[in-house]
């Protein structure tokens, strides 16, 4: 069978818009009865990657077993279904709809302190809010809510257009010329190619063979943590709730589990025992794997070490009770000589998303060129040819919807610096994470330890900090405390993560740049108010406190608390030595190839959550299993036997999350009992 054309857009759209709403109403429904062990798994890890896949592996197996939908769905189509699905996905989590809006404007009046300054659109009366959503038995959402609807899709779609528009600036840069990864992607390739041959009717090859028997693999061995988790009785085979083990899930503390080792090196000892981020982290580069867990042993075991042998961290090789990972990495972190949190997740996260573009700083001013009209005709033609629009519009678009998302803080309550603090901070954490995401499918989030960085150019200390109950305070400070510095891959942040998805596999797939922003916008916008809309259908008719998912937290911060972020000291020295410490290591790793390490490395290998959660454990295990492979087979021993592996075991594990959420929710429904 000959490859399809591309379809006209308007075509194309005629399936996407209802495909985006189903998945986006059916999973924001799961998420809302969402058991809490489970819910720390799926938001932590899981759904912003393997949604996707769980899509395209059902669409294939269904393909295997009936014909006719071969000819119905070609590999065109399956690519848009990807883009379609992946930013749906981002606002179908936990993060989004529900929790950042119930903490953000629903608690924001609940709460005394701030119920009668935070703007009136954010939120209804408090007698209101009671009567309409608490305990349900109404056929329809109140309209009294639609303004807060509005609002909150609206601070997440002006910054996302401002990231989508700000891609289509530096595409050329990411997926041209550096060919930035999107790992994620690499994994679809056997996926795609056995779909080809499917359609063909020649047979399936001995990649697609890997794939489809890896499927059962990545099903059956995510089954027995999962099911525990919505399923009490069923036994803890792999040990995942009980101590050293934390939080309920694969998270392992191995510091108080060996305190011979964890008392002579002052290191975190976090290991992450998932196999499902032993399989994420086989996608990433070699010498990615590599640059992340040797920047980590350096930065938060050698490192500290000597430190505390020279006095430093008093009393941290004396205690080795339960939680070490998260304590030490906690102090290694915020306290000196080190400062990390200000070194790795300021200065080199932001020096991350600066570097590239000063070093391709001729292709940044000749979109600026083209942009204003007196590049050459020739130089437009160049950079312009097959790009999403000209880069006039583009250049208009990221302005305009950047305005836009300074606009809706000012129409909130701010003044206009901490609205424009805002915003740039939004974006820095963002695009850092999403350059993270694009090497290794993970990444390190600001949270509450760093977030409100860049609004201490503007309040420096707790002092000059406005009241606590000040709505300019809660307004600027909760979005970022939730879905900006603490994205987790959902919301805008999991949409622009999908956004650079979606243009790397237009590359891949030969696909219209133009359709891929139709797409992916129109699915953005669709997705956006469809999420809120289901939470607020089944807060209206079944009660927002009758379901299972977390209610969402609220607050500004103290005095105290502001002071101690990003460090305990002095933060500014810290990050500027992490900038130029980036810069290096961007600068070597661009002019020498024999050069090991990589910025991204530096930026994980220096995070904290990433440490004490173990991630890089997954990443030298990763790197030690893909270089045998390497130097055995070389890289077709990777692409036909590994890679398929990979592929079919997370399409597996999306089968696995997929079933267990169902069964969750049927359980908390009292449709089955378990």
């Amino acid at each position: 069978m000959t490859e399809e054309a591309e379809a006209p857009i308007v075509k194309t759209l005629a399936w996407t818009v209802p495909l985006s709403i189903i998945i986006t109403v059916a999973w924001t429904a799961f998420i809302g009865w969402t058991p809490g062990a489970f819910l720390d798994m799926v938001k932590f890890q899981d759904i912003p990657c393997i949604g996707p896949y769980f899509l395209i592996g059902l669409v294939f197996l269904l393909a295997l077993i009936i014909p006719p939908i071969r000819n119905v769905i070609g590999p065109k189509v399956l690519v848009y279904m990807y883009m379609v699905s992946g930013v749906s996905w981002a606002f179908a989590g936990y993060r989004y709809p529900w929790a950042d809006y119930a903490g953000t404007f629903i608690q924001g009046r609940l709460r005394s302190l701030w119920a009668d300054y935070i703007p009136s659109w954010w939120a209804p009366p408090k007698e209101v809010i009671e009567n309409t959503i608490y305990y349900g038995g109404r056929a329809f959402i109140d309209p009294v809510w639609w303004p807060s609807i509005f609002g909150w899709a609206l601070l997440h779609l002006t910054l996302f257009f401002s990231f989508l528009f700000g891609f289509n600036i530096i595409r050329r840069i990411w997926i041209d010329i550096e060919r930035v990864p999107f790992v994620m992607i690499e994994g679809l390739t056997p996926i795609f190619e056995g779909y080809r041959e499917l359609r063909s009717g020649g047979g399936l090859g001995t990649k697609a063979k890997i794939l489809l028997a890896s499927i059962p693999v990545g099903f059956f061995v995510m089954l027995p943590p999962y099911l525990r988790m919505v399923v009490p009785w069923f036994p803890d085979i792999y040990g995942w709730s009980v101590t050293p083990h934390f939080w309920g899930g694969g998270w392992y503390d191995l510091g108080s589990a060996a305190p011979a080792l964890s008392g002579v090196i002052a290191g975190p000892f976090g290991v992450c025992d998932n196999p499902a981020m032993f399989a994420i982290a086989m996608l990433t580069p070699w010498n990615i794997q590599f640059s992340i867990w040797m920047w980590n042993v350096i930065l938060y075991y050698i490192l500290p070490t000597i430190a505390a042998y020279m006095g430093y961290y008093p009393g941290m090789l004396e205690n080795t009770s339960y939680r070490v990972c998260s304590r030490r990495a906690w102090q290694i972190a915020n306290q000196p000589p080190f400062f990390l949190e200000a070194f790795g997740n300021v200065g080199v996260l932001s020096t991350i998303v600066l570097m590239p573009l000063i070093l391709n700083w001729r292709v940044v001013l000749a979109t600026i060129r083209c942009a204003l009209g007196i590049a050459t005709p020739k130089e437009q033609e160049e950079y312009e040819k097959g790009e999403p629009f000209s880069y006039r519009v583009s250049w208009i678009g990221f302005i305009v919807s950047t305005l836009a998302a300074i606009a809706w803080y000012l129409a909130a309550g701010t003044t206009i610096i901490p609205a424009i603090l805002a915003v740039f901070s939004a974006s820095l954490w963002i695009w850092g994470y999403t350059r993270q995401y694009a090497f290794c499918a993970t990444f390190n989030s600001a949270g509450y330890a760093h977030g409100y960085t860049w609004l201490k150019l503007y309040w420096p200390s707790g002092d000059v900090l406005p009241p606590q109950n000040s709505p300019e305070l809660f307004v600027v400070t909760r979005p970022i405390d939730s879905f900006q510095g603490n994205c987790y891959g959902q919301g805008v942040g999991g949409a622009l993560f999908r956004t650079g998805d979606s243009y790397k596999l237009a590359f891949n797939e030969k696909l219209s740049y133009r359709n891929t922003f139709i797409v992916v916008a129109v699915t953005a916008v669709v997705a956006a108010f469809t999420g809120l809309i289901t939470m607020h259908t089944l807060m209206a008719t079944v009660g927002w406190m009758n379901m299972p998912v977390g209610k969402g937290g609220f607050g500004a911060p103290t005095p105290s608390a502001w002071d101690s972020r990003p460090v305990s000291g002095p933060w500014i020295p810290v990050a500027v030595a992490g900038a130029i410490t980036c810069a290096v290591v961007a600068f070597l790793h661009f002019r020498f190839v024999w050069f090991p390490l990589e910025p991204v490395g530096l930026v994980l290998g220096a995070a904290r959550q990433f440490t004490y959660l173990g991630y890089a454990f997954n990443f030298f295990v990763a790197w030690v299993i893909k270089g045998l492979v390497l130097k055995i087979g070389g890289a077709k021993a990777y692409e036909d036997y590994v890679l398929p592996f990979v592929a079919g075991f997370l399409i597996g594990y999306g089968f696995t999350i997929f079933i267990t959420q169902m069964l969750g929710m049927f359980y908390q429904l009292g449709w089955i009992a378990v």
